[in-house]
């Protein structure tokens, strides 16, 4: 997870603003609920993630459902370079949902025209409300309770 170097008087100081767009996306899982959020302040920008809905059927097993969100996160990660985080909905055949929420570790100690792959670690929480209750709580995303899974990503074909 994120962790600043800036202490919270520093932090509170800063103004931050986001912008929240909706993107179309060439997925026959995903749904039309998809948006970027940027975040910025006046020295540029900070970075952004990705709010996915996937639709999911009766024939994904849990495979299919990793390549899905896989394919999905190395899109947006290979497009626009800054959405390394992403949090999915995935909505299953009952129309109960899950979280998950996605993020792309590189290998920063390598120069970039080596990195051909990266980790992809999912977090995914089962019951949604308690992971928001905990997070507005003031809560880690760790001590949530949530299964994780990292799989590797192409950056470069």
């Amino acid at each position: 997870m994120i962790k600043s170097k800036m202490s919270k008087e520093e932090l509170l100081s800063v103004t931050v603003g986001a912008l929240s767009y909706k993107v179309q996306i060439c997925n026959r899982f995903c749904c039309e609920w998809t948006r970027e959020i940027r975040y910025f302040t006046n020295a540029g920008l900070l970075g952004g993630f990705g709010i996915f809905a996937i639709k999911l059927t009766r024939e994904v097993d849990e495979v299919s459902l990793l390549r899905v969100i896989g394919s999905l996160i190395q899109m947006k990660f290979l497009s626009d370079g800054i959405s390394n985080r992403a949090l999915i909905a995935l909505i299953k055949p009952d129309d109960s949902w899950s979280l998950v929420y996605a993020e792309v570790n590189m290998n920063i100690k390598l120069p970039s025209r080596y990195m051909k792959s990266a980790n992809l670690n999912m977090y995914f929480f089962e019951e949604p409300d308690k992971f928001f209750d905990g997070i507005l709580g003031g809560e880690s995303v760790e001590s949530v309770d949530h299964e994780c899974t990292t799989i590797q990503i192409r950056l470069a074909y």
